[in-house]
C-alpha cells in the first residue's frame, strides 16, 4: 500500500507518505473480513465484543494484517522524519530532522 496522510489532533500535526504491507489476500479474504468485523460490531455484550474484535485485529498465521515499512515526512514536533520498520512494522532506524535545528543531525535505533 500506498498513500499520503495528514492527521490533525488538536493542533498536534502529522503528515507525510507511507509504504504499508498488508497482509496476503491467500491469508485473510478481505471479504470474509468484512464480514466477520460486521459480525462482532453487532455483539451487544460490549466486553465481549471488545475481546472479538482484538483478535479480528491481530496477527494472522503470525502475520500482522498492517505493518507500515516506511514513513516520510513530519512529526507531531514539526521534526522531519524518514522511519524504516521490519515487515511486523517494528521501526528499525529513524532519521530525525528535528535534530538538524540545533545543527546536530541525528540517527536512533
Amino acid at each position: 500500500m500506498l498513500y499520503f496522510q495528514y492527521n490533525d489532533n488538536n493542533g498536534q500535526r502529522r503528515l507525510g507518505f507511507t509504504i504499508a504491507d498488508r497482509v496476503d489476500a491467500n491469508v485473510a479474504n478481505i471479504w470474509d473480513m468484512v464480514a466477520e468485523r460486521d459480525s462482532i460490531q453487532k455483539m451487544s455484550d460490549s466486553t465481549a465484543r471488545a475481546e472479538a474484535m482484538r483478535r479480528w485485529q491481530g496477527p494472522r498465521n503470525g502475520m500482522p494484517l498492517f505493518a507500515q515499512r516506511l514513513y516520510i515526512g513530519r512529526d507531531q514536533s514539526k521534526a522531519a522524519v524518514i522511519n524504516l520498520s521490519d515487515p511486523s512494522g517494528r521501526p528499525r532506524l529513524r532519521l530525525d530532522g528535528g535534530l538538524v535545528r540545533c545543527g546536530e543531525p541525528g540517527v536512533s535505533r
